[in-house]
Order: structure tokens, then sequence, then C-alpha cells
């Protein structure tokens, strides 16, 4: 009976948490779509709450970081293409969780998988205290940047889950082609370059089985407004390349199209063929380090199905670089 209540009582939260979300996003559009103030009045009598409720509803889309400006007429809302909170994704509330500050989105993302929250679920972190990187190394996740994670459950071998790196790369230079009107490209294995300057990178952690994983979490970072260390060399903000206005929202909703258009179509050779010709790193000669020692060193001539990076070395012998940081000599 103990138990049952206790359960009774976690579902009835969930529902009320469920309630709050979807009255904050009926707010939320009605302001975006209202041409003037909404008033309170109307507010009150729209969602059966009273005035003092419609106030305290306000304020706290206030403090998430929304400009809502309160006259006689009403509350209008000014808008901000800068932010990241799930009511500015129509049709997404649910799928996305959004962070003020975390460890990382990757971390958070692997425990809701485990929980077995569904595909597409996304974890947005305005700021991360440990993002991950590759090899370990941490992701400086300042105010300002993009970074989100995803949760994917693959029906592929390990072997191909390139392919989703591949998708991810190709959206994310497409998206600041189109955002930014910069000469992105892909430095492999998962870096965007522009002018040799790293503006954002993709990463994937798997889980399960080594051959056939259970799930695996895709993490995206992109440098937009964030002031970026002096201290980590060939980085930079799009803010600081661009000579135009660059905003989150529509960045990241850009890159979602981009990405779902590219999925659609991720067992089409042509992809891999379109990865390569948006990449920096064919053609030019590379050292390949894994824990600063050298491994490899020879000229980049191709790409495998699996995202192996195939080099040639003096001897005119081929490799296969397997995993590793590329450095363009």
């Amino acid at each position: 009976m103990v138990n049952k209540i206790i359960y009774n009582k976690k579902t009835e939260l969930i529902h009320k948490k469920t309630e709050l979300i979807h009255k904050k996003t009926e707010l939320i559009h009605m302001l975006k779509n209202s041409k003037g103030p909404v008033s309170g009045e109307h507010l009150c009598q729209l969602f059966h709450i009273s005035r003092v409720a419609v106030w305290k509803n306000i304020q706290s889309l206030i403090k998430m970081g929304y400009t809502i400006k309160a006259t006689h007429a009403g509350y209008t809302l000014i808008e901000n293409k800068n932010l990241l909170l799930p009511w500015e994704f129509p049709g997404q509330e649910d799928n996305i969780f959004h962070y003020r500050e975390s460890s990382s989105t990757m971390d958070i993302a692997r425990k809701l998988a485990f929980k077995g929250y569904p595909e597409g679920t996304t974890i947005i972190s305005e700021t991360q205290n440990r993002g991950h990187g590759r090899n370990r190394r941490i992701w400086d996740s300042k105010s300002g940047g993009l970074y989100f994670s995803v949760i994917f459950y693959p029906e592929i071998s390990a072997a191909y889950i390139f392919l989703y790196v591949l998708a991810a790369s190709i959206s994310l230079v497409r998206t600041i082609r189109a955002a930014a009107s910069l000469p992105a490209a892909i430095k492999w294995p998962n870096d965007i370059l522009v002018d040799n300057k790293k503006v954002a990178g993709v990463l994937i952690e798997t889980s399960g089985e080594a051959s056939y994983p259970t799930f695996f979490i895709l993490g995206i970072g992109v440098n937009i407004h964030n002031k970026v260390r002096t201290a980590i060399p060939g980085a930079a903000a799009l803010i600081d390349l661009a000579h135009q206005p660059i905003f989150r929202s529509s960045f990241f909703i850009m890159f979602q199209k981009n990405f779902n258009s590219i999925l659609a179509e991720i067992y089409n050779p042509s992809l891999l063929t379109l990865y390569k010709k948006l990449s920096c790193t064919i053609g030019k000669n590379v050292h390949i380090k894994y824990q600063q020692r050298k491994i490899l060193h020879g000229k980049a001539v191709d790409i495998s199905r699996t995202g192996d990076l195939i080099i040639i070395d003096k001897n005119g012998k081929k490799h296969h670089a397997f995993f590793g940081d590329c450095i363009h000599a």
C-alpha cells in the first residue's frame, strides 16, 4: 500500500510537470504570435488561472531569459533568437531538456538513454563544466556557444556509426556556410574548421556490445558567441569570423533540418562523396598522433565507408588510420 501511494504521488508530479510545460508552451506561443500586447485578463480566462498566477508565470519566463514588457495594455514578448529553451522549438518541447549549467550534455544523455528515453531526445546546456572532447579531453564550454547531445538507438553495427558523424559534419558545414557565410570545411575525423580555425566538433559515445551498441550519443559543440580561451590554439568563435549576426536558435533549427534531411539518405553512397568534397584533410600531408606519439605520417588520399583516413606513406604503402589526432603538415 505504501509503495502504491508513493507511485501515485510520483505519477501525479510527472503529470503536473507535463501540464506546466504545456501551459508555458501555450503562453510563449501566444505571446510570440500576438500582433500586440496580450492582456492579463485574457490570459486568466484562457488558462483558467488567477491574475497572480499569470504574473508568476510571466516572472518565471523572465527568469528563464525572455524579455517581456508589461504595460497597462498587457504583456508583450520581445523576441530573442539566441534562446535555446524548449519552447523556442515548436513540436519538440517534450523532447528537449535545457540546462543553464551541466557537467556535460553527454553525461545527462547517457543517463536518460539507460532509462529508455526515446530516440531523438536532445539535451542542451548553456555551459558545461566538463564538456566531452575526443580522447577524454574537455571541450571548453562557456556561455554563448551551442552545446547539445542527441540519443540514438542504432540498427547498424558499430563499424558504420561513422555515418552519423558524416551526417552531422556535413550538416554543420552547410549550416555554418548558410548562417554565417563562412567557408567551413571538415577536418578528419570530427572537427569543423573555418580558415584553419576550429569552430565546431562532433563526438560519438556508444554503450553496449562493441559490435552492436544498444545506443549511442551524438554530441555537438559549436563556438558561436562564446569567448574562446587564448590557451586553446587554433580555435575561434563564429561571431569573431563572420560579418553578420548569428542567432543560436536559428542555427540549431537550421542544423536539425540539414541533419534530418541527410539522415533520410544516410546509406546513399553519394553522401560519402559529399563528405570527401567538403574535407580539408584529403590531399594534405598529415601526421596522425595518439597520446602524443606519432604513429603515422603520409599523404591523406581518401576516407573509407567506415570513416578510416587512408594514407600513403613515403614508400607508397597504404595505411588506414582508425583513430588519433590528425595534424595537417
